[in-house]
């Protein structure tokens, strides 16, 4: 039943992007159609992460599964965006691909387990914010891709169909900084509540990941502060974005990466703490 319902969300996050795609080619608006497409996608991946974790009894933080609870949080962003008067559902465009793609990886190379050991509300607030975070900066990177893009081919005047059909840098720009300042406030809560939560950086291998976060957390606080003080935008803005999400990836994701794959180790949490649940 896993499998089915990871292969069906996926299934749907490639329809929708497909169908994004075409609308885009033909200069048209987000139909119905790719809307309800985007809405099951999510339905099924958010059912199909429940089920995972209710089934096996903990909760996963295993690289696939941060992986795809971050994906799944992005989703979300983007399908509930109409509701705020601003549709992001352009940035599922590349953002869906990338969900599908994790998803099939979930279930045909799932990776071992990692379970959280004990959950308290200043991990819950840590988890979650953290998450939030990456995924606000996640769409607000699929957005500086689009400001690359449309001023790439402006300056080139080479505008294709799909070109024209996305919205005017201005608005590319507007939305970029929305979304890395709720970014910015999210990151901030999540790094805020990591410190009340982590015991000692170095007996749980976080101290990489949060000396990561905090040059990203710097990154994004300069961009912020040069659009406020100077205005910054456009090309600026866009590399600031980018190296920012490029920080937060190596610290959320990269870092994983090593402990779990290549050290065969992971996050460990207070000894003490754990030795309570025996």
């Amino acid at each position: 039943m896993l499998t089915t319902l990871y292969l069906t969300a996926a299934l749907f996050y490639l329809l929708a992007s497909s169908l994004q795609w075409r609308a885009l080619q033909k200069k048209l608006p987000a139909n119905s159609a790719i809307n309800k497409l985007a809405v099951l996608a999510v339905l099924f991946h958010f059912t199909a992460g429940w089920y995972d974790n209710n089934s096996s009894g903990i909760i996963d933080v295993s690289l696939l599964h941060v992986l795809s609870l971050a994906a799944l949080i992005m989703a979300i962003i983007i399908v509930a965006s109409r509701i705020f008067g601003q549709s992001l559902l352009p940035a599922g465009l590349i953002a869906f691909p990338i969900t599908a793609i994790i998803l099939f990886t979930l279930v045909v190379a799932p990776d071992t387990p990692l379970a959280l050991m004990h959950i308290t509300t200043d991990t819950r607030i840590h988890v979650f914010s953290s998450m939030l975070a990456f995924a606000m900066f996640g769409v607000a990177t699929v957005y500086a891709l689009f400001i690359l893009a449309l001023d790439y081919f402006l300056r080139s005047h080479r505008v294709t169909s799909m070109i024209e059909a996305l919205p005017p840098l201005e608005v590319l720009d507007k939305v970029l900084l929305r979304l890395v300042s709720i970014g910015f406030i999210a990151l901030s809560i999540g790094l805020a509540s990591g410190f009340i939560f982590i015991d000692n950086l170095f007996a749980q291998h976080l101290l990489h990941k949060t000396v990561l976060s905090l040059i990203a957390w710097l990154v994004f606080a300069i961009l912020i502060m040069g659009r406020w003080r100077y205005g910054w935008r456009g090309r600026t803005a866009v590399r600031l974005t980018l190296i920012g999400m490029w920080f937060l990836i190596l610290a959320y994701f990269g870092s994983k990466l090593v402990l779990e794959v290549f050290m065969e180790t992971g996050w460990q949490q207070n000894p003490a703490e754990i030795s309570q649940l025996k």
